[in-house]
């Protein structure tokens, strides 16, 4: 906001005189007037009083304070003359910064408009922006504070940030009877209103107030250069630069304005200027070689047609008005036109500034100290904000900076550098309390932090209030502490919709997390809840907690999409509706329906926040609709068409899993090549396309390239699936070479053993390599070590769960018509007879075919059931 309200005031500075003799509202003998009260004989033969009452219209409320306590003190004041010094009293300790003594005072005192219009200030004062609110609220319209209580309420909406609540208050005191106070609301509604863009309405307020000022007999209010300096705003907004620069030049140069309002002026006038040049840069370029044939000499300071650049005015400015109030404006319009990004010069002098022992120095260690935490340059930000400590340790700006350089250490998780500026953080610390809050969260110790979240709740403004309960219900939910919750929720039940936040927030982490409570929160939270955009998201979550149920509930989904689709949906919601929609048409295996969903989702992401994500799962689903050819061509451009992803990686390998299906005369040297440039590059699938490179290999008949690239593998500390499976592929590798060495088939057979050998091995993976190592004896006609290994596997019949799985049946079933092979190799009927007879009653795929099996065995070789003997079903003891 380039016209500050900390420039452009109401006159909220009230009670001078006229409040003064109001001070007695509703006291004790409430039928006597205030006037009355006030002039109260014993009061009026008080010079301590009296006194006390000429401070105050001076605008001295501390020795106001003194007298008035001292008036206090005398015993002989009637209780009704006490009464009107308290109200007085307390309305000074607001005025002093005494808020909780002048908070308890008005307490103890009758109820009156005076006492909710200040028991409202002092809770602004502490940045309890909704108390004062609620409390300034309750002074109605007839009443003589009524305009004093808009002003108030105006403040508050711009201490909160609330345009459409400053609106509405400004809009009401512009309606005011007393022409000071609605002119001055006009001119801050005007500005407000640029604020919002309501540029039209902005131009409609200032052109009456225009008018309303020249025909005024005050032409030497403060009001007319403001509204100049709101019309260069608007000018500038609305990107009429050379308005803005007429205007504002103008007003530079008038005289008869205060300093600071000219000042404010030749800042506004800057920053138009380097709008201009921004915005016409060849134009820029051309004057200012234009201008370097002017002699520095005639140079005047502000002088639009001599001067440089905006840039140099600001700079000029800085250089020339060390006491300024306006330094800090100065250097952040400087800041956000990236001047100290782009301009060496002007770095320069902010580096000389910061070391200068002047009133300059602590903006400008403020702004070079943020400049660096721009570049995300922390250490450099450091040194800055410790400089600032050391130099100007009670400046504010510089408390600032020290805040903001802590929550950035702590964001990129340099918590022991946080915590070391935490200790030498130059205010009280209290006003640290919510960044160590953070740090011991970042730390992940959970307790600790909601512990300090709530002391911040208590001790901070109401904006830091409102987001440490937040955080302190985050923190209890990752310390999993369900007692402190509900405690936390009822605590602020006193506050709906507060409450609703925290049980949105809730719910949705456990969402998040697929706990097992999800569902009772989620539904639980829905019965009650009434922000449109937490229940539309608490509907998205229940859906997606839903899919990932074991079994998924798909009519729960297919219930909420339609309703779900019926609110006026956000980015992200439309992008979680069709995230929804892809999984279950993926539930289904509609491959086709997927991807057609799929590619709306990519159509409709207008923000392409969620392209790279989105283009990712559409070649997945094409791969999986057996599309290999149009999978690798969308996954394999990947990389060019989003180079900033983290899922390059992800892409190109399924890219390269894909071209090996492509079923071309290259897919296999496609593929490899695609691998190659993966393991090269680091990334969590460098390890994994290694192992894919060695596969491939293999399929290309390149056994010794295969098991010299798995040899260097197998040095690397890898996961343990991975390297099962490279010691997996390296026997299979060593079996091709068996016609041109005597001893790979033992080689292979001793990497089948080194699986076994493995700690804690999985079943799936045991079978595997007793499988494999059971071929392997085959090739050696080590027959009943084959036949061992195959019962070994045959031991476990699939059962309960595993008699579901198609991979558990596959082995017993390899391995069994395995068995039955050899048996017959060997001419032992009765035993492959018994095991082909209890392969035929198990309740697996292949039961029937075994079943014809033992039809075959018994009438090819006459075998009898009386005459069968038991199958071998136990290892004898091969390892």
């Amino acid at each position: 906001m380039l016209l500050s309200s900390r420039y452009i005031v109401l006159p909220l500075t009230l009670l001078v005189s006229t409040v003064i003799v109001n001070v007695g509202i509703a006291a004790s003998d409430g039928g006597k007037s205030s006037q009355q009260l006030a002039l109260h004989s014993s009061l009026k033969k008080n010079k301590k009083f009296q006194q006390a009452l000429k401070s105050l219209q001076q605008g001295l409320p501390l020795e106001t304070e003194v007298l008035l306590r001292e008036c206090m003190a005398h015993k002989s004041l009637p209780k009704e003359a006490k009464e009107v010094v308290r109200c007085l009293l307390a309305e000074t300790l607001i005025r002093v910064g005494k808020i909780e003594e002048g908070l308890k005072l008005w307490s103890e005192l009758p109820d009156s408009s005076l006492k909710s219009y200040w028991t409202a200030v002092g809770y602004m004062e502490q940045a309890y922006y909704t108390k004062a609110m609620q409390v300034v609220s309750t002074i109605s319209e007839d009443d003589t504070l009524y305009d004093k209580a808009l002003q108030l309420k105006a403040r508050i909406a711009y201490k909160l940030k609330d345009q459409q609540l400053l609106v509405s208050n400004l809009t009401k005191l512009a309606k005011s009877s007393d022409d000071g106070t609605a002119r001055s609301a006009k001119l801050l509604l005007a500005d407000t209103l640029i604020d919002i863009k309501s540029f039209a309405d902005a131009s409609e307020m200032l052109e009456e107030l225009k008018q309303e000022l020249q025909a005024s007999d005050n032409l030497s209010s403060t009001l007319i250069p403001c509204a100049a300096l709101v019309e260069g705003k608007l000018a500038i907004s609305q990107h009429q630069y050379d308005l803005a620069i007429s205007v504002l030049s103008s007003q530079s140069e008038r005289s008869a304005s205060p300093k600071l309002l000219q000042d404010l002026a030749k800042l506004a006038l800057a920053k138009a200027e380097i709008e201009k040049e921004k915005a016409n840069p060849l134009q820029e370029e051309a004057e200012t070689r234009a201008q370097e044939s002017v002699d520095d000499d005639d140079v005047k300071p502000f002088e639009v047609s001599k001067v440089g650049t905006g840039y140099d005015r600001l700079l000029t400015f800085i250089g020339s008005n060390p006491d300024s109030p306006l330094l800090l404006d100065a250097l952040d319009i400087l800041t956000a036109s990236d001047a100290f990004f782009t301009n060496p010069q002007a770095l320069e002098k902010l580096t000389a500034w910061a070391q200068t022992k002047d009133n300059r120095q602590a903006a400008a260690i403020y702004t070079l100290g943020s400049h660096f935490l721009r570049k995300n340059d922390l250490t450099e930000a450091q040194k800055v904000c410790l400089s600032g400590i050391e130099n100007q340790r009670q400046s504010v700006v510089v408390e600032k900076l020290c805040l903001n350089v802590i929550s950035a250490l702590i964001q990129k998780n340099r918590l022991d550098e946080a915590a070391e500026l935490m200790g030498k953080y130059p205010d009280s610390q209290t006003n640290i309390i919510f960044q160590k809050a953070a740090l011991a969260y970042q730390s992940k110790d959970y307790n600790t932090a909601a512990s300090l979240f709530s002391d911040a709740a208590h001790h901070c403004s109401e904006p830091t209030a409102a987001a440490a309960i937040f955080n302190e219900m985050l923190s209890l939910l990752h310390a999993g502490a369900e007692e402190k919750q509900i405690s936390l929720i009822n605590k602020v039940q006193g506050t709906p919709q507060f409450q609703e936040n925290l049980l949105f927030q809730q719910a949705h982490y456990a969402a998040s997390r697929m706990s097992p409570r999800a569902v009772e929160l989620l539904d639980s939270y829905l019965r009650i809840a009434s922000v449109d955009e937490f229940k539309v998201q608490a509907q998205l979550d229940r859906a997606n907690v839903a899919l990932n149920l074991n079994p998924p509930d798909i009519a729960k989904v297919e219930e909420l999409i339609p309703v779900i689709e019926k609110n006026d949906l956000n980015y992200e919601h439309q992008m979680q509706v069709w995230r929804l929609k892809i999984m279950l048409a993926e539930q289904h295996q509609q491959w086709t329906t997927a991807i057609q969903h799929c590619r709306s989702a990519i159509s409709a992401d207008d923000k392409k926040k969620m392209s790279d994500a989105l283009n990712l799962k559409l070649g997945e689903l094409l791969y999986k609709n057996g599309d290999f050819h149009e999978a690798k061509i969308i996954l394999q451009a990947f990389p060019t068409k989003f180079p900033e992803s983290s899922l390059k990686a992800s892409a190109l390998f399924l890219a390269g899993k894909a071209a090996q299906q492509t079923n071309t005369a290259t897919a296999l040297t496609d593929s490899l090549a695609i691998f190659k440039s993966i393991s090269t590059e680091e990334s969590s699938f460098s390890l994994p396309a290694k192992i894919e490179e060695a596969s491939i290999l293999l399929r290309m008949g390149k056994a010794d390239e295969c098991i010299a690239l798995l040899d260097e593998l197998l040095k690397e500390k890898l996961p343990r699936y991975m390297r099962l499976l490279a010691l997996s592929i390296q026997a299979d590798a060593w079996v091709t070479k068996e016609n041109t060495q005597s001893d790979t088939l033992q080689k292979a057979i001793a990497l089948c053993t080194e699986i076994l050998e493995t700690p804690n091995l999985g079943m799936v993976w045991k079978f595997k390599a007793l499988s494999q190592r059971a071929q392997f004896y085959e090739r050696t006609n080590e027959l009943q070590k084959a036949l061992d290994d195959y019962a070994s596997i045959l031991a476990h019949t699939p059962q309960g769960v595993a008699a579901n799985k198609r991979r558990d049946w596959h082995w017993f079933y390899h391995a069994g018509f395995s068995s039955i092979r050899i048996f017959g190799q060997l001419q032992r009927w009765n035993e492959a007879y018994a095991l082909a007879n209890k392969l035929a009653q198990t309740s697996g795929p292949r039961a029937r075919e075994a079943a014809d099996y033992v039809r075959r065995i018994k009438l090819e070789h006459f075998v009898w059931d009386e005459d069968k003997k038991s199958p071998i079903t136990e290892p004898t003891g091969n390892k």
